[in-house]
């Protein structure tokens, strides 16, 4: 069986469940062997919906996979504050971020962000958002001015001391290690505090302004089974060649299943190894024709 792409089809739909598979986005890839759980896909039944009072590993996985799936990936990043004095009522601090993002609009129109909720040491709550202006890039200083300004009268703090430390923003060097280790660092790491308001805060992250998003782009590659463990091999090893991945490499033995956070052009490249021919020496952008893509709506 030679390995198969996926053509260009008017619907997206996921591989069969009875494949091995690769699907390849711009900044991860999936990879999925012959499903064998018997276990439903929602262990809830249909009804109210759960409370949300942790920062799940799942939540985890499908935030950076969001993040990573997108064509064009984030350029800036902020990070909110509050004051000495704050709500403890989880909705405030919503409410809080919901205004701050109407300004945001009102500025620039084409801007879109992920945002994550997590808690200061103090047991505070504090927003990172990551995302991008939509093309529109300010002087840093003016951008920081503009966001401190915006917060401080947002959240009414009062506190001079907050309007200059209460906020941070920074763009992101358009490398995607940097994206990677920022993403990794603040906005995937897990989530906790023992204070009562953050028993049931609702939800930890989201989307402003969904719309505004850059399509996601992917290919599925069909592949025989002794191709997909030969490639899976090949991941593991290229894992091992960085230390603080060599625990999740050792754990792909047993894993029929998983995904990687890895620039596309990486992925071709151990694609090669396991096809045993070579593909174009520069693949360029996820779009360039390498293989036939779909365009994916988020």
């Amino acid at each position: 069986m030679s390995p198969t792409y996926s053509g260009g089809a008017t619907s997206v739909n996921p591989p069969s469940a009875d494949a091995y598979s690769v699907s390849i986005y711009t900044g991860y890839t999936d990879f999925r062997g012959p499903s064998s759980s018997s276990r439903p896909r929602n262990p809830h039944p249909p009804g109210k919906r759960q409370a949300i009072t942790a920062f799940s590993s799942k939540a985890r996985r499908s935030l950076l996979k969001k993040i990573f799936s997108l064509s064009a990936l984030p350029d800036l990043c902020i990070t909110l504050t509050y004051p000495g004095l704050y709500s403890a009522n989880p909705k405030e601090w919503k409410r809080h971020l919901d205004n701050f993002f109407h300004e945001v609009r009102r500025r620039f129109d084409c801007a879109w962000f992920f945002w994550k909720l997590e808690p200061q040491r103090r047991g505070a709550p504090h927003f990172h958002l990551l995302g991008s202006l939509g093309g529109e890039r300010l002087h840093i200083a003016l951008l920081r001015q503009g966001i401190a300004e915006t917060w401080f009268r947002v959240v009414g703090s009062g506190d001079e001391r907050h309007l200059r430390a209460g906020t941070q923003a920074d763009y992101i060097d358009d490398s995607f290690g940097k994206i990677r280790s920022y993403v990794c660092k603040y906005v995937g790491k897990p989530t906790g505090s023992d204070l009562p308001q953050w028993a049931t805060p609702g939800r930890f992250w989201g989307v402003f302004c969904r719309k505004n998003l850059p399509a996601a782009t992917c290919s599925h590659v069909l592949l025989p089974r002794d191709t997909f463990l030969k490639l899976r091999r090949l991941v593991r090893k290229w894992m091992k060649h960085f230390p603080s991945s060599r625990g999740y490499a050792h754990r792909l033995r047993a894993m029929q299943s998983f995904f990687l956070l890895a620039n596309h052009r990486t992925v071709f490249r151990l694609l090669e190894g396991a096809f045993g021919f070579s593909m174009p020496r520069d693949p360029g952008p996820l779009l360039s024709g390498v293989l036939d893509f779909e365009r994916i709506p988020f």
